[in-house]
């Protein structure tokens, strides 16, 4: 999965340079919940790396790579240069809350099952990830629209500021 993440992110950041924002995290968010959907129908207490795991990892892998770079450029898409290290200070900590949360909502989801129910304690947990990807999917959706001439403001002002130097 980091991999197909490292893979997605530079394609994700070009796309995001001409096209509205929205348009790479909602796929992203979808095929991250698609990769949640299909460990719980697939997975098992039999190996199958090549049929299950493979699959489901790079849909999750794209989904994290589109998804957390769509979320950043439209985290820092109004930040003027005074403003724009406490910005981005403040995206990165509440990215760094929310992966700290969804860990313990997964370990409390999870448990502590018996090997006999290590499966089904699993699946609840691919469910809430899935849920949550549904949901990020649809905030995403409602974001406004990121617009080229917005897109590229921020550059802009960055210059512009730094010629005032």
């Amino acid at each position: 999965m980091p991999a197909v993440g490292a893979l997605a992110t530079p394609i994700a950041g070009r796309l995001a340079d001409h096209r509205d924002s929205r348009l790479i995290a909602v796929p992203g968010a979808l095929s991250f919940a698609a990769g949640a959907a299909l460990l719980y129908a697939r997975a098992g207490h039999h190996p199958a790396y090549l049929a299950t795991w493979l699959p489901c990892t790079i849909l999750l892998g794209a989904g994290t790579g589109f998804g957390y770079t769509a979320l950043v450029s439209i985290a820092a898409l109004d930040l003027t240069p005074p403003t724009f290290g406490v910005g981005s200070a403040t995206n990165a900590m509440t990215r760094q809350l929310a992966a700290v949360l969804g860990v313990a909502i997964l370990v409390a989801v999870v448990g502590t099952p018996s090997p006999a129910h290590a499966v089904d304690a699993l699946n609840r947990a691919w469910i809430v990830a899935g849920l949550a990807s549904l949901a990020a999917a649809v905030s995403c959706a409602w974001l406004r629209p990121l617009t080229r001439a917005r897109a590229t403001a921020p550059g802009r002002l960055l210059a512009e500021h730094a010629s005032q130097r």
